[in-house]
């Protein structure tokens, strides 16, 4: 947590957003996960469940929710509420998987990706 608040993480994609779960004695879930420093309380808005409240899991703004009934990742929004009671409706940027392959960043890299226009598969 620290490194993404310092922005000196890798690959914050590969913590925030919503990700597989399992545990031990657990079939899984899905883990949505958020840095909201300028929210006081947050949810997770999904089009068929509706909304689901977040826990805070730090007080520098780190937020998840976790759903056992669910197996797939799914869309989602953010409901943030701020210290004078604002509340608004977000779409997560971490919601949104990268759609380049490792060898377009390469091609592109080096100036030779001549079709990255093409690049607009979405992964879920």
């Amino acid at each position: 947590m620290a490194r993404l608040v310092d922005a000196e993480h890798h690959d914050p994609f590969h913590v925030l957003g919503a990700h597989p779960v399992t545990g031990p004695n657990w079939t899984g879930g899905i883990a949505v996960r958020a840095f909201l420093p300028e929210s006081i309380d947050c949810g997770c808005a999904h089009r068929l469940r509706g909304a689901e409240t977040m826990d805070r899991i730090s007080s520098g703004g780190f937020s998840k929710a976790v759903s056992s009934t669910v197996r797939k990742l799914f869309q989602y929004r953010l409901q943030l509420t701020s210290g004078e009671g604002h509340t608004w409706t977000i779409a997560d940027p971490y919601s949104f998987w990268p759609v380049l392959t490792d060898f377009d960043v390469h091609l592109f890299g080096e100036g030779t990706h001549l079709r990255a226009y093409e690049q607009t598969r979405l992964h879920t």
